[in-house]
């Protein structure tokens, strides 16, 4: 198990991941931080947990339409998406690891 250090809002947050897994997670870092920004840039303040939330939030609406979309594609004869109960689980996978990473950060701070 790899540990990295990852930067949210300003702030470090030390993390675990699989071996190998490590640029990915700073990928999906920069995204969250990304989001962030955005937020804060329009006029969003509050503690950390509360921009984190908003972040997840934001992202996965970005996810939710990215699947209505590739369902559409499927209605239209595209390429099918994955199953959408393994879509669903792995949503949830990652919503309960936000949660988890904003408890972290609201402890550290």
């Amino acid at each position: 198990m790899a540990k990295v250090e990852i930067i949210l809002n300003g702030r470090p947050l030390t993390v675990s991941c699989a071996d190998g897994q490590e640029g990915r997670l700073y990928q999906l870092a920069a995204h969250v931080d990304g989001q962030i920004a955005k937020l804060v840039a329009g006029g969003i303040t509050g503690s950390d947990a509360h921009l984190l939330a908003m972040a997840s939030l934001l992202i996965t609406d970005e996810l939710f339409d990215r699947m209505e979309e590739a369902g559409t594609a499927r209605d239209r004869g595209g390429v099918a998406p994955r199953d959408d109960g393994a879509a669903i689980a792995r949503v949830e996978q990652l919503s309960d690891r936000v949660e988890e990473l904003a408890l972290r950060l609201e402890r550290a701070y």
